[in-house]
């Protein structure tokens, strides 16, 4: 009843998604999600919201369809919530579509910042290469030398890195 007399209040709708939620009604909370989806077109908190429910129903073609949606806004709220979908793909079992993903986010946007740059790093953490892992650390510094949550994460990926390809004999290495 809420929803029908407050359906333009997006919050109504994220309660009774959140109900259905932790009633373990999934689907349900799917159907409720599309239907204020469609009257709230590019609302970036539903389109965050469908994301996890579409993970919890391993649903990779409409994660894929949540995703790209938002490629389509260019908002950094959007930015976060795309890595956010991005990293649902690698969890999902479907790591080369992620990364492939990953490499067509457009680093010109204006919202393009050092946290985004580090969910992308943590992404290819998750399901990318090493290789590639420690050329985005090498990127990270150049790109955003004043970031210090990214200078912690190379700091700490170099120094694991150092450590299994130690000899154990030089310290000095």
């Amino acid at each position: 009843e809420l929803a029908i007399e407050f359906s333009s209040n997006v919050q109504v709708w994220l309660e009774f998604t959140r109900l259905e939620m932790e009633c373990g009604e999934y689907r349900n909370a799917r159907i409720v999600l599309e239907t204020a989806s469609s009257q709230h077109p590019h609302n970036e908190l539903l389109l965050q919201k469908r994301l996890r429910v579409e993970e919890r129903l391993r649903s990779v073609s409409n994660v894929i369809a949540i995703i790209n949606e938002l490629r389509c806004m260019d908002t950094q709220k959007s930015m976060k919530i795309l890595i956010e979908g991005i990293s649902i793909l690698g969890k999902l079992g479907y790591e080369k579509m992620a990364v492939e993903y990953g490499k067509s986010i457009s680093m010109d946007s204006k919202y393009f910042s050092g946290n985004l740059y580090l969910e992308l790093m943590l992404c290819q953490q998750r399901c990318g290469s090493l290789k590639i892992l420690l050329q985005m650390a090498d990127q990270a510094l150049i790109l955003f030398p004043k970031y210090g949550p990214l200078w912690f994460f190379c700091f700490n990926l170099i120094e694991h890195v150092r450590v299994l390809n130690w000899d154990k004999k030089n310290m000095k290495d």
